[in-house]
């Protein structure tokens, strides 16, 4: 096919080419060479466009729906109220490309990179953007409402009066992200990144994930969040030594890396809770839940853990010193390379428990059930099973 000079087919080289206008519909021109060509207004609907560099290109107005576009180079490309509904863009780069006005309903857009790329006012309603590449993107006043925006990396992005309505932002990274007066309403953010994120009065967010905001951004130091529900936010990092959680909810949640120092976790949820590297020490655990949850590396020196419930928790090289373990449940924990030195487990239930390369010095078994399902005591040692 041919449309002037221009021969259109695979892989064709049509560098700077002008075919703005042109009639394209369906043709196959995947791998091509279209860096810097103009396509404004052309007709690419249903067209094969997969693994074709369109670097530079003006492809404002263009209709692209149906489009296969998987793999496609478009940075700095200009799509500005360009038709994409019904494309295929899985892979394709829009590295600073501009997009405002575009319509993108319902495309996928998974593992599409976006970085820097300009999709204000764009219309991206129920968009599948699964991990994909947003940040410094602009999305002001953009329409991700039902959008899939999981595991997306938004950071620094601009979504000032955007539309994110019923999206899936779960582990979505906002950091940084501008969320002025943008609609989050009935949004999910379980474990989504709201750190250095700015909002205000116009910002519509439940109670629920303005007070985990609260707490990364402007600190949860001695506050009181007892019987609060936390559960499966993002507080990684967070500043909470001295604060009262007790009989709170954060099951499923991400406190790696925070200060819970002198904390009141006391009866508190924590089925699933992510406590990697965070800083426990004399925090009250007491009758806490924490079954399954990981607190590799955790500082948990002089915690108490009395009556706390641990079933297959993981606490491979946390640093137990001292604490107490008074009739806690360890069925099934994983204590390898613990420190348990001074520990307290008497009464502890330690059933099937991992503990090879504990540090065992000092600790007080009295009445303990051992891994072997029988009680601490003479002929039932723990050095036996490190």
């Amino acid at each position: 096919m041919k449309i002037g000079s221009y021969e259109i087919k695979p892989a064709a080289r049509l560098h700077g080419a002008v075919l703005g206008y042109a009639t394209l519909n369906d043709v196959d021109l995947s791998q091509a060479d279209l860096r810097r060509a103009d396509l404004n207004h052309a007709d690419l609907s249903g067209a094969n466009l997969r693994d074709a560099d369109l670097s530079g290109a003006n492809l404002s107005g263009a209709h692209l729906q149906n489009a296969d576009l998987r793999g496609a180079i478009l940075r700095q490309a200009n799509l500005h109220g360009a038709n994409l509904t019904g494309a295929t863009l899985t892979r394709a780069d829009f590295t600073a490309a501009t997009l405002s006005g575009a319509k993108l309903e319902g495309v996928n857009l998974e593992q599409t990179t976006l970085t820097s790329a300009d999709l204000s006012a764009a219309n991206l309603q129920g968009a599948k953007i699964m991990r994909g590449a947003l940040s410094d993107a602009n999305l002001q006043a953009a329409n991700l409402s039902g959008a899939n925006l999981y595991h997306a990396d938004l950071q620094n992005a601009r979504l000032q009066a955007a539309t994110l309505h019923r999206a899936d932002l779960s582990k979505a990274n906002l950091s940084g992200a501008n969320l002025i007066g943008a609609n989050l309403q009935d949004a999910n953010l379980e474990r989504t990144a709201l750190h250095n994120t700015t909002l205000d009065d116009q910002t519509r967010l439940a109670d629920r994930w303005r007070q985990v905001w609260a707490i990364l951004n402007q600190g949860g130091s001695l506050q009181d969040f007892s019987e609060a529900d936390l559960s499966g936010a993002d507080l990684s990092g967070a500043d909470l030594s001295g604060a009262d959680l007790s009989r709170a909810n954060l099951s499923l949640s991400d406190l790696s890396g925070a200060d819970l120092r002198n904390a009141n976790l006391s009866g508190t949820y924590l089925r699933g809770t992510i406590f990697s590297r965070a800083i426990l020490t004399d925090a009250d655990l007491s009758g806490a839940n924490l079954s399954l949850a990981t607190l590799e590396e955790t500082d948990l020196r002089r915690a108490n853990l009395a009556g706390a419930g641990l079933v297959g928790a993981g606490l491979s090289k946390a640093n137990l010193a001292g604490a107490s373990l008074l009739r806690a449940n360890l069925t099934r924990a994983d204590l390898r390379n613990a420190n348990l030195s001074r520990a307290n487990l008497s009464g502890a239930n330690l059933t099937e428990c991992h503990l090879r390369g504990a540090n065992p010095e000092g600790v007080v078994l009295d009445g303990a059930v051992l891994p072997n399902g029988k009680k601490y005591g003479l002929f039932n040692k723990l050095t036996r099973y490190l």
